[in-house]
């Protein structure tokens, strides 16, 4: 995959296919996490922000790194998850960024991210009756069944996300040893009724694992705001006579 967005430094292949529920139907989604460029970071016209950018097949997901780490330090299952993706599904992987944030993956998992998966999840079933747009087979299942059954899939891979997590302490990211049973829902041959009984029981477990207290998540902004300038110092100290020649000049 070619891309245009400079100082990359993690290019995964994300979505349906590191989740190994990707089929003929699926998009190709990236995730990307990047160094901001000196005009993004000291200019005025030029903001270091996340990126999304779609395409009638690819889905890409650009994440400033700061705004990574912002996002990873309140347990952000979105940037959590693509750390674990396996080598295989890398486009690319700056060396720095392996050592200091793919090797330690397990150190840097929120005690919080529990709170991001239920949001997850909520979002993805708060969309269970919004009609999908165009003439796609998801608007066609949506058609036949009168709701979003990919949401309804996806609604339970996060909260059966959740209940691994509070099991056994570790992120799942591939799930292909239940992709019958999310086919079954997603493309109806599991009943509405019976994938609800299954999420409804599943959120109300996955909610008594919640942390209580703030404790965990000001202990994990620390951690990642040292990781950040640590990073950040070792990856200019490496790179930073190029980088610095990477500026817009305005005439």
């Amino acid at each position: 995959m070619e891309t245009q967005t400079k100082n990359v430094l993690y290019n995964v292949t994300s979505g349906s296919t590191l989740y190994g529920l990707n089929d003929e139907n699926s998009d190709l989604d990236y995730d990307i996490v990047a160094f901001p460029t000196p005009s993004q970071i000291f200019g005025v016209t030029e903001k270091a922000q996340n990126k999304f950018t779609k395409t009638v097949e690819v889905d890409t997901t650009v994440y400033m790194f700061h705004k990574f780490c912002q996002m990873l330090s309140k347990g952000s299952i979105k940037v959590t998850e693509i750390l674990f993706a396996p080598p295989e599904l890398w486009v690319s992987c700056d060396p720095l960024f392996k050592q200091y944030f793919v090797d330690r993956k397990d150190d840097l998992i929120a005690k919080n991210v529990l709170f991001s998966l239920l949001g997850f999840a909520q979002s993805n079933f708060e969309r269970l009756h919004q009609r999908p747009e165009g003439t796609s087979k998801r608007v066609k299942l949506f058609d036949q069944f009168g709701y979003d059954t990919k949401y309804l899939a996806h609604t339970w891979r996060i909260l059966t996300m959740g209940k691994h997590f509070i099991d056994t302490g570790e992120v799942k990211i591939n799930w292909s040893d239940q992709k019958d049973y999310f086919f079954g829902i997603k493309y109806g041959k599991v009943s509405l009724e019976d994938a609800l009984s299954n999420i409804e029981e599943l959120q109300a477990f996955v909610e008594t694992g919640l942390p209580q207290g703030k404790t965990c998540y000001y202990e994990q902004i620390e951690k990642l705001n040292q990781l950040s300038i640590d990073f950040s110092v070792a990856w200019l100290d490496k790179h930073g006579h190029t980088w610095l020649q990477d500026r817009k000049r305005v005439n």
